[in-house]
């Protein structure tokens, strides 16, 4: 799997080929971590509000991802 990354932060172009596995150390310190910074918009959410909203948020870009 390919993330471009440069089209919106400039940044170089990352690969990963075991992208499940970084998927899951991500999904494994959301449970981890009690401390979270406040949305630019909403400000500060209880951590319940931010897992709803985080959730929420990967449920859309997941939608555009299929089997290849």
């Amino acid at each position: 799997m390919v993330v471009d990354t440069g089209k919106v932060s400039g940044r170089r172009e990352v690969r990963y080929a075991n992208y499940d596995e970084h998927l899951k150390a991500a999904i494994a310190r959301c449970g981890e971590e009690t401390r979270r910074a406040d949305h630019p918009v909403f400000g500060r959410l209880t951590l319940d509000e931010w897992e709803q909203f985080g959730l929420r948020h990967a449920e859309m870009h997941m939608s555009f991802v299929h089997p290849e």
